[in-house]
Protein backbone atom coordinates (compact mmCIF):
# COMPACT_ATOMS: atom_id res chain seq x y z
CA UNK A 1 0.00 0.00 0.00
CA UNK A 2 1.67 3.60 -0.83
CA UNK A 3 1.22 6.16 1.39
CA UNK A 4 0.68 10.12 0.24
CA UNK A 5 4.41 10.44 -0.20
CA UNK A 6 4.92 7.40 -2.70
CA UNK A 7 3.61 7.48 -6.61
CA UNK A 8 4.22 4.61 -8.87
CA UNK A 9 4.27 5.19 -12.70
CA UNK A 10 3.71 2.12 -14.91
CA UNK A 11 4.59 1.81 -18.26
CA UNK A 12 3.16 -0.96 -20.67
CA UNK A 13 5.69 -1.29 -23.80
CA UNK A 14 4.48 -2.55 -27.22
CA UNK A 15 6.19 -2.56 -30.90
CA UNK A 16 3.93 -3.26 -33.93
CA UNK A 17 4.26 -3.22 -37.86
CA UNK A 18 2.27 -1.64 -40.61
CA UNK A 19 2.70 -2.84 -43.80
CA UNK A 20 5.40 -4.78 -43.17
CA UNK A 21 7.97 -2.19 -43.32
CA UNK A 22 7.14 0.63 -40.95
CA UNK A 23 7.84 -0.42 -37.39
CA UNK A 24 6.21 1.47 -34.59
CA UNK A 25 6.90 1.62 -30.33
CA UNK A 26 3.94 2.24 -28.41
CA UNK A 27 3.49 3.03 -24.85
CA UNK A 28 0.79 3.53 -21.87
CA UNK A 29 1.41 5.79 -18.90
CA UNK A 30 -0.67 5.00 -15.72
CA UNK A 31 0.17 7.10 -12.74
CA UNK A 32 -0.88 5.49 -9.22
CA UNK A 33 -3.12 2.96 -11.67
CA UNK A 34 -4.84 6.17 -13.30
CA UNK A 35 -4.24 6.77 -17.20
CA UNK A 36 -1.32 9.56 -17.64
CA UNK A 37 -0.46 9.28 -21.25
CA UNK A 38 0.26 7.11 -24.39
CA UNK A 39 2.50 7.46 -27.51
CA UNK A 40 2.99 5.91 -30.50
CA UNK A 41 6.10 6.93 -32.89
CA UNK A 42 8.12 5.17 -35.65
CA UNK A 43 11.25 3.61 -34.67
CA UNK A 44 14.10 5.05 -36.46
CA UNK A 45 17.11 3.64 -37.60
CA UNK A 46 18.10 -0.15 -38.81
CA UNK A 47 15.42 -2.72 -37.58
CA UNK A 48 16.47 -6.20 -37.57
CA UNK A 49 14.28 -7.67 -34.70
CA UNK A 50 11.28 -7.73 -32.39
CA UNK A 51 14.57 -7.08 -30.04
CA UNK A 52 15.89 -3.97 -31.30
CA UNK A 53 12.65 -2.15 -31.90
CA UNK A 54 11.33 -3.50 -28.17
CA UNK A 55 14.44 -1.91 -26.44
CA UNK A 56 14.38 1.52 -28.43
CA UNK A 57 10.60 1.58 -27.64
CA UNK A 58 11.53 0.96 -23.85
CA UNK A 59 14.20 3.36 -23.94
CA UNK A 60 11.34 6.14 -25.36
CA UNK A 61 8.78 5.48 -22.47
CA UNK A 62 11.45 5.07 -20.19
CA UNK A 63 12.77 9.15 -20.73
CA UNK A 64 8.87 9.78 -21.02
CA UNK A 65 8.76 8.17 -17.54
CA UNK A 66 11.49 10.06 -15.90
CA UNK A 67 9.86 13.64 -16.92
CA UNK A 68 6.21 12.58 -15.63
CA UNK A 69 8.60 11.47 -12.31
CA UNK A 70 10.31 15.06 -12.47
CA UNK A 71 6.66 16.79 -12.35
CA UNK A 72 5.23 14.11 -9.36
CA UNK A 73 8.02 15.24 -7.26
CA UNK A 74 7.44 18.76 -8.05
CA UNK A 75 4.24 17.94 -6.84
CA UNK A 76 5.58 16.70 -3.47
CA UNK A 77 5.94 12.92 -3.90
CA UNK A 78 9.13 12.02 -2.20
CA UNK A 79 9.18 8.28 -3.25
CA UNK A 80 8.53 7.55 -7.47
CA UNK A 81 8.49 4.33 -8.82
CA UNK A 82 8.85 3.82 -12.56
CA UNK A 83 7.80 -0.02 -13.24
CA UNK A 84 8.12 -1.14 -16.86
CA UNK A 85 6.33 -3.73 -18.60
CA UNK A 86 7.05 -5.66 -21.57
CA UNK A 87 6.64 -8.68 -23.06
CA UNK A 88 9.89 -9.63 -24.62
CA UNK A 89 12.33 -11.75 -22.64
CA UNK A 90 14.97 -11.30 -24.08
CA UNK A 91 15.09 -7.52 -23.67
CA UNK A 92 14.44 -8.07 -20.05
CA UNK A 93 16.93 -10.49 -19.17
CA UNK A 94 19.77 -8.47 -21.26
CA UNK A 95 18.52 -5.13 -18.98
CA UNK A 96 18.78 -7.64 -15.59
CA UNK A 97 22.10 -8.94 -16.35
CA UNK A 98 24.99 -7.35 -15.40
CA UNK A 99 27.38 -8.44 -17.93
CA UNK A 100 27.80 -7.38 -21.42
CA UNK A 101 26.42 -8.00 -24.70
CA UNK A 102 27.93 -10.82 -26.67
CA UNK A 103 26.53 -9.77 -29.75
CA UNK A 104 27.84 -7.49 -32.70
CA UNK A 105 24.89 -4.80 -32.75
CA UNK A 106 24.85 -1.88 -34.20
CA UNK A 107 25.84 1.68 -32.06
CA UNK A 108 22.47 2.50 -31.06
CA UNK A 109 21.53 -0.62 -29.88
CA UNK A 110 24.66 -0.68 -27.99
CA UNK A 111 24.19 2.80 -26.05
CA UNK A 112 20.69 2.08 -25.48
CA UNK A 113 21.54 -1.21 -23.65
CA UNK A 114 24.35 0.35 -21.42
CA UNK A 115 21.70 3.87 -20.73
CA UNK A 116 19.14 1.07 -19.39
CA UNK A 117 21.24 -1.46 -17.79
CA UNK A 118 23.17 1.58 -15.78
CA UNK A 119 19.06 3.20 -14.65
CA UNK A 120 18.25 -0.39 -13.61
CA UNK A 121 21.63 -1.05 -11.73
CA UNK A 122 21.24 2.04 -9.96
CA UNK A 123 17.46 1.31 -9.02
CA UNK A 124 15.39 4.09 -10.96
CA UNK A 125 13.25 1.72 -13.02
CA UNK A 126 11.93 -1.97 -12.00
CA UNK A 127 10.91 -4.17 -15.10
CA UNK A 128 8.57 -6.99 -15.42
CA UNK A 129 7.10 -9.68 -17.47
CA UNK A 130 3.83 -9.41 -18.44
CA UNK A 131 2.20 -11.55 -21.38
CA UNK A 132 1.66 -10.19 -24.64
CA UNK A 133 -2.35 -10.46 -24.50
CA UNK A 134 -2.65 -8.98 -20.91
CA UNK A 135 -0.18 -5.90 -22.38
CA UNK A 136 -2.12 -5.82 -25.30
CA UNK A 137 -5.34 -5.40 -23.61
CA UNK A 138 -4.80 -2.97 -20.39
CA UNK A 139 -7.44 -2.76 -17.80
CA UNK A 140 -6.85 0.55 -16.93
CA UNK A 141 -8.87 3.24 -14.62
CA UNK A 142 -9.99 6.64 -15.66
CA UNK A 143 -10.00 9.88 -13.97
CA UNK A 144 -13.43 8.26 -12.29
CA UNK A 145 -11.74 5.73 -10.66
CA UNK A 146 -13.92 3.67 -13.41
CA UNK A 147 -12.12 0.40 -15.20
CA UNK A 148 -11.46 0.97 -19.10
CA UNK A 149 -10.36 -1.60 -21.75
CA UNK A 150 -7.74 -0.36 -24.28
CA UNK A 151 -5.72 -2.06 -26.79
CA UNK A 152 -2.13 -1.31 -26.77
CA UNK A 153 -1.80 -1.72 -30.51
CA UNK A 154 -4.73 0.94 -31.58
CA UNK A 155 -4.66 3.52 -29.00
CA UNK A 156 -7.70 5.09 -31.16
CA UNK A 157 -9.52 2.00 -28.98
CA UNK A 158 -8.73 4.41 -26.15
CA UNK A 159 -12.10 5.69 -24.70
CA UNK A 160 -12.43 9.49 -25.15
CA UNK A 161 -12.13 10.73 -21.51
CA UNK A 162 -8.62 8.45 -21.48
CA UNK A 163 -7.11 9.95 -24.80
CA UNK A 164 -4.09 12.37 -24.19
Amino acid sequence: KMDNNTSSINLFIGIYLIQQIIVKGVYVMTVNDVYAGSKSDRLGGTIKSSYDAELLALREAYHHATKMESVLISFGYLNVKIIIKADNMSVIHTIRRNTKNGKAMNRVYVNCIAELKREYLEGNFEIEHISGLDQRYLQIKNQENQQEKADLLDLSTLPNQLKA
